[in-house]
């Protein structure tokens, strides 16, 4: 199926789940506190915050605030959801480490085309 569009890859995935956890009240959420719960260096927080501003995902304010759009939003409860039913059947079935979950579950959902994300949500959603 050629007219599928890919979705985010496994790391935007993963950091559009942190600015989400990390920005719940809605106050937005700096680099330097998504750069500490990822464990990365903040350069690398901010290379990767731009290009999800360039996809629409997140904005970013000057003081280095990051917020979710509302497509962000949308997308976000989209991957938050797949991702709780996806780690759990892995790490009941697998037996896997949390963190061995966590990496096997953001692969899978970076593998998934906008279609496909959307119809594993559905289904989630549907029974």
């Amino acid at each position: 199926m050629p007219n599928q569009k890919q979705s985010l890859t496994a790391t935007n995935i993963k950091y559009l789940l942190a600015v989400h956890e990390l920005g719940a009240d809605g106050k937005g959420v700096r680099c330097i506190d998504i750069a500490g719960r990822l464990n990365v260096a903040k350069s690398t927080v901010h290379a990767t915050i731009e290009m999800l501003c360039g996809a629409g995902m997140v904005t970013k304010r000057k003081n280095s605030v990051v917020y979710l759009t509302d497509a962000g939003h949308e997308k976000t409860a989209q991957y938050a959801a797949c991702f709780a039913f996806l780690f759990h059947k892995m790490h009941n079935a697998l037996g896997l480490s949390e963190e061995e979950c966590r990496s096997a579950t953001y692969a899978v959902l970076g593998q998934k085309t906008e279609d496909g994300l959307s119809e594993l949500y559905s289904r989630l959603n549907d029974g």
